[in-house]
């Protein structure tokens, strides 16, 4: 969600002045709590995850389906965020915490107390996630739905919200979705406007058409009002922004835009929207050789940091971030305690959303330094959010247990991300992984290698997954490796088999077995009597896809091909 400071928020014009101003006292404030907490070792694990829900409404008199701006309304009008339930040592502790989030039809939820490093605690996820769905819903009116898509598959098509809007706002100027349908906390229609302000342009998103046997070729955007001239900007859809055989959309709703034009005293070799771009680990079987991406960052703000104590990787990190400019300023805020704040260091690392995210304590708090992992798309059921969730959680547990290597040079990491965004990636693509992963303290499954041997080779996600069980020295895989840990440890047999059928389901998505969440929903598009085969989802296909997704979640719908018998 990010930093929802209140406040005046400065137009851009007024904003870039402060922007060096923001930026110093962001990195004081830093270093500030950098001396404060730097000493802080052998800390329990706490961990969370974060869910976003779209809110629809489900009209029973058609088979239409709406965005619904109520997020607003349910957590200001109802009791959902004074839920308690009673805590470890019998306090009274929320349930779950709510959030808004950019749209004003989206919901974000966490755990109202964080889990710890149990086996027990992992098992409790999927129950507090169905927990925290049955508390949004009862908040709702009827025919209300929350459901975790991606995205909604109209958004921006007319007659797709309640209440209707044009799309004829200042903040975004788009010419698809109106102001109306973002937060109203002033953060996020500021955010909005000033990246147009200072791009100089709109967001410009251009998403490949999916050819079928009907559809036009060329495509031509079909939704796009050629002739509007309602704002300046309205015309770079005709001069060039809009391509041919691509779905053109304008505005921050639909994503934050592909390359921008943005910090161009810098040479930036990606977007603030992207994967992470370095390692910061002072381990010892880091090498510099891992980080052979060509890093901008602001030499003075790493002198300031390494003088300070800070180490290398760290500063280069934190002096790359900062290389950014501050979106939103508010006016009251400029002027900072930066030994009792942490606003002007938020401004710039909340709005750097890449794919990991390092977070220090905030000032005066029991919070310790956290990781952020933000790779993942939310799946359609609170079993499959859960899955992942804990996959990844007893992944860090075993690389920790076998004192396992996965560093590869981070060019390769964006090399796999852009084939992570191709159609059918699980099933169709190859990845870079490091072959051997056994630093020679750790267990073995395998041969024994050379603990300088770096060597990495395109896998499948099936390999990456699963093992290489056809190469008699292959990697072995990542679910065989968890599966490890867990064998060496001491773990009672329901919470084992629990923890089994996750891994079960990650491991036979990735060999084929079972359909990723983006197939299946392909699928019910193609098979669909509504679909034409002309790539157009309409109204009752999207109606369909929110009844499915409601339904995969509550349970009364099963999908093995999806799912495997996991809820059967």
């Amino acid at each position: 969600m990010g930093l929802l400071s209140l406040g005046t928020p400065l137009h851009w014009s007024d904003a870039q002045q402060y922007a060096d101003h923001v930026r110093a006292h962001g990195i004081d404030q830093f270093l500030t709590t950098y001396k404060k907490e730097k000493g802080q070792k052998n800390q329990h694990l706490l961990w969370g995850d974060e869910n976003t829900w779209w809110l629809m409404l489900i009209k029973p008199t058609a088979t239409q389906s709406s965005l619904y701006e109520c997020s607003i309304s349910c957590l200001v009008y109802s009791n959902l965020n004074s839920t308690t339930t009673l805590g470890k040592q019998g306090n009274q502790a929320p349930e779950a915490l709510w959030r808004p989030e950019y749209g004003r039809y989206m919901l974000e939820s966490t755990p109202g107390l964080p889990y710890g490093a149990s086996f027990i605690d992992l098992v409790k996820v999927e129950d507090n996630m169905k927990q925290r769905r049955r508390l949004a819903k009862s908040v709702m009116y009827p025919g209300d739905v929350p459901v975790t898509l991606v995205n909604y598959p109209r958004l921006g098509c007319p007659d797709e919200l309640i209440p209707e809007h044009e799309p004829n706002g200042q903040a975004c100027q788009s010419m698809f979705v109106p102001d109306e349908i973002i937060n109203p906390h002033v953060r996020f229609p500021t955010l909005t406007a000033n990246i147009r302000r200072r791009r100089g342009s709109k967001v410009e998103i251009n998403m490949p058409i999916y050819h079928d046997k009907n559809t036009p070729r060329p495509f031509i955007d079909p939704t796009i009002p050629w002739d509007r001239e309602l704002f300046p900007h309205d015309k770079e859809a005709k001069q060039g922004a809009a391509k041919p055989d691509h779905i053109y959309m304008d505005a921050m709703a639909f994503g934050m835009g592909c390359l921008k034009q943005e910090e161009r005293k810098w040479k930036i070799n990606k977007s603030r929207y992207d994967s992470i771009d370095t390692y910061i680990s002072t381990d010892t079987i880091y090498k510099d050789k891992y980080n052979d991406l060509d890093l901008v960052y602001d030499k003075d703000i790493y002198r300031k940091l390494t003088n300070d104590g800070v180490d290398d990787l760290l500063a280069r990190h934190l002096a790359h971030l900062f290389i950014r400019d501050p979106l939103v300023i508010f006016e009251e805020l400029l002027d900072q305690d930066d030994e009792q704040s942490s606003d002007h260091f938020e401004n710039l690392q909340s709005t750097n959303w890449q794919t990991v995210r390092f977070k220090p304590p905030p000032p005066n708090s029991t919070i310790g330094w956290r990781v952020e992992f933000r790779s993942m798309e939310v799946q359609l059921t609170d079993f499959e959010n859960a899955a992942f969730s804990v996959f990844i959680v007893l992944l860090t547990r075993t690389i920790l247990s076998l004192d396992l290597n996965f560093y590869l040079p981070i060019t390769k990491v964006d090399d796999n991300m852009r084939a992570a965004h191709h159609r059918g990636a699980v099933a169709n693509e190859k990845f870079y992984f490091r072959k051997h992963v056994f630093t020679g303290k750790g267990k073995r499954t395998h041969n024994d290698h050379d603990n300088d041997d770096d060597s990495y080779e395109q896998m499948t996600m099936d390999e990456i997954m699963n093992g290489q069980q056809q190469q008699e020295d292959g990697f072995p895989g990542l679910i065989p490796l968890v599966h490890s840990y867990l064998n060496s440890t001491n773990i009672d047999v329901e919470t084992r088999c629990r923890l089994t059928k996750y891994l079960d389901l990650i491991s036979r998505r990735a060999s084929g077995e079972l359909m990723t969440g983006a197939s299946y929903l392909r699928q019910l598009v193609m098979q669909h009597p509504d679909y034409q085969h002309d790539s157009v989802v309409s109204s009752p296909i999207t109606y369909d896809i929110v009844m499915a997704a409601d339904a995969l979640a509550e349970g009364r719908l099963q999908a093995p091909e999806l799912l495997g018998d996991n809820l059967l």
